[in-house]
C-alpha cells in the first residue's frame, strides 16, 4: 500500500513538472512571440492573431474527443490521468499567464528555449504515464499504430502539419520557420532524454584463432568485461567464439588497436547503444 502511494505521488510530481515546463515555455517564450510550434496550443496562438483565445482552455476542449480514442487504446486509468493532466495544464498555463510574460523578443532564442522546455515537459508526462492532451496525446495514439516511428518523429509529423497550417493562415513564413526550429529542438530533446544520454559502443569480435588473448587485453587494458558467445560459421561450418564487450565511446579506438595488434585477421563490427545500465556505466537504480 505504501508503494502504491509512492508511485501515485511520483506520477503526480511528474505531471506537475510537465505542466510547469509547458507553462514556462508558452508564457515566457512562445505565445507573445506568436511562435506556433505545433500542438493545439499552436492553433490557439494562430487564432490569437484574430481574437483572444485562452490557450489552456482551448487545449482542454479539443482534447476531449481524443480521450475517447485513448480509452480503447490505453484504458480508463490512462484517460483519467490524461484528463487530470490536461485540466491542470489548462490551469497552469492560463493561470500563470496572469503574471508570466515573455522574457525576450529574440525569436531565435525564444524558439530554442521554448522548444527545449516543451520537449522536457513531454518526457515528464511520459514518466508520469500521462499526456498533456492535444497533439501530444494524438502523437502517442498514432505511435501505437506505427511502432516503427519514434515518438519524437511523430511529434514532428503531427505538429509540422500545425505549423504549415499556421503559415497558410497568417501568411508569415518567418514565424513559421522559427516555429519549425522550436519543434525540431523539442523533438531532439524528447528523443535524447527518452533514449538516454549514457551512450556506449558494443563491439562484437570474431577471432581468427584463440580468443583468450584479445579478451584478457580488453579486461586488463580497458577494465571492461568481455562475454564469450558460442557461434558457428555457416560457410565452413566451424565452431566460433564471438567476443562481446561494451565500452565508452572514447575507448573505441583502443579496442580496435588492441584487436589489430593481437589478431589482425579478426572480424570486428560495432553497434551503438543509447543507454547502458550496470556496473561501469549507469547505476541500476538510476537507470
Amino acid at each position: 500500500e505504501k508503494e502504491k502511494w509512492r508511485g501515485f505521488t511520483r506520477r503526480i510530481l511528474y505531471i506537475l513538472a510537465g505542466n510547469l515546463c509547458n507553462a514556462l515555455a508558452l508564457n515566457l517564450f512562445l505565445t507573445e512571440n506568436e511562435i506556433a510550434a505545433g500542438g493545439f496550443f499552436g492553433i490557439a496562438i494562430v487564432l490569437n492573431h484574430f481574437f483572444y483565445v485562452p490557450v489552456g482552455a482551448f487545449v482542454l476542449v479539443l482534447t476531449i474527443p481524443l480521450l475517447i480514442w485513448a480509452w480503447f487504446v490505453h484504458g480508463w486509468k490512462y484517460v483519467l490521468n490524461t484528463l487530470i493532466t490536461t485540466a491542470s495544464y489548462s490551469l497552469f498555463v492560463d493561470g500563470s499567464a496572469l503574471f508570466l510574460h515573455r522574457v525576450t523578443e529574440n525569436l531565435a532564442l525564444a524558439a530554442v528555449c521554448g522548444g527545449a522546455l516543451v520537449g522536457l515537459g513531454a518526457v515528464f508526462y511520459l514518466q508520469g504515464e500521462s499526456s498533456s492532451g492535444g497533439t501530444d496525446l494524438l502523437a502517442r495514439l498514432l505511435v501505437t499504430c506505427r511502432r516503427d516511428v519514434s515518438l519524437g518523429t511523430m511529434f514532428m509529423i503531427v505538429d509540422g502539419a500545425v505549423i504549415l497550417a499556421s503559415i497558410l493562415v497568417t501568411g508569415d513564413i518567418e514565424l513559421g520557420l522559427y516555429a519549425a526550429i522550436s519543434l525540431g529542438v523539442c523533438s531532439y530533446v524528447n528523443d535524447l532524454l527518452i533514449h538516454g544520454m549514457n551512450k556506449a559502443e558494443v563491439f562484437f569480435i570474431i577471432p581468427s584463432g584463440d580468443p583468450e588473448p584479445i579478451a584478457q587485453a580488453i579486461i586488463q587494458g580497458l577494465d571492461r568485461g568481455v562475454t564469450s558467445l558460442s557461434g558457428r560459421g555457416m560457410y565452413g561450418h566451424e565452431a566460433k567464439q564471438v567476443l562481446m564487450t561494451v565500452v565508452k565511446p572514447r575507448q573505441s579506438h583502443r579496442v580496435k588497436a588492441l584487436v589489430k595488434e593481437i589478431d589482425p585477421a579478426a572480424f570486428v563490427f560495432r553497434a551503438q547503444a543509447n543507454e547502458v545500465v550496470g556496473e561501469g556505466f549507469l547505476d541500476v537504480d538510476a537507470g
